[in-house]
């Protein structure tokens, strides 16, 4: 996302879930940003009028967040300034390819960062570079990051073909030790080879985008 010390984060997620806590305070510590919450819960309005005040460049959401929040601007296009938003983060669903397009028509968010990722997973295991065509926004989730490996496979745990479906499988650093005190779980998730079952269905294009 290319964070820098001239960023102010609005932070809308939850803080005890790891899209808040890793991905918007730790984040934001790392570089030296500025963490603002525009509300003690989400409120869009709240956050575009936080926006307008303090001149936010990045905002961080679930699909939603987004959705409303361009649904609060198109009410009162007149009372909020967008313009200082320069990039925006958004995972927890599926991300329609319109919502994608909306955001960046109506928030003006080029950096668009849409990512894949499990609280078991630190949270991010696939995301977007801020040089990714647009097309791969609209249609993926990113790619793997480093140190970390992907696989698709079957019913039977065998990987599939590139463009074929299956389970998503992720290996890597950020992979959890276990669940706290509940060793049957930990076992049904992840494997004697470090791999995390997400029970989630993906496909690998040519280009290794999810």
């Amino acid at each position: 996302m290319e964070i820098t010390s001239d960023d102010r984060i609005a932070i809308n997620v939850p803080l005890y879930h790891t899209m808040g806590c890793v991905l918007g305070n730790l984040m934001a510590l790392q570089y030296g940003a500025t963490m603002v919450y525009p509300s003690d819960g989400f409120d869009p309005v709240a956050t575009l009028e936080a926006t307008t005040k303090e001149k936010l460049t990045v905002f961080h959401g679930v699909p939603t967040m987004f959705t409303a929040a361009i649904a609060a601007l198109d009410a009162n296009k007149a009372a909020y300034d967008v313009s200082s938003f320069r990039a925006g983060l958004i995972a927890g669903s599926v991300v329609p390819a319109p919502l994608v397009h909306r955001i960046n028509d109506d928030l003006k968010m080029p950096g668009l960062c849409v990512l894949y990722g499990m609280t078991e997973l630190s949270p991010v295991a696939t995301m977007m570079g801020p040089t990714a065509p647009f097309e791969k926004k609209v249609t993926t989730v990113g790619h793997v990051g480093p140190m970390t490996e992907i696989k698709i496979i079957d019913s039977h745990g065998k990987i599939v073909p590139r463009g074929e479906r299956g389970e998503v499988c992720i290996r890597g650093y950020l992979v959890m030790k276990e669940y706290w005190d509940d060793q049957k779980k930990t076992e049904e998730t992840l494997d004697q080879d470090g791999w995390v079952h997400s029970g989630d269905l993906g496909q690998l294009d040519e280009d290794g985008y999810l």
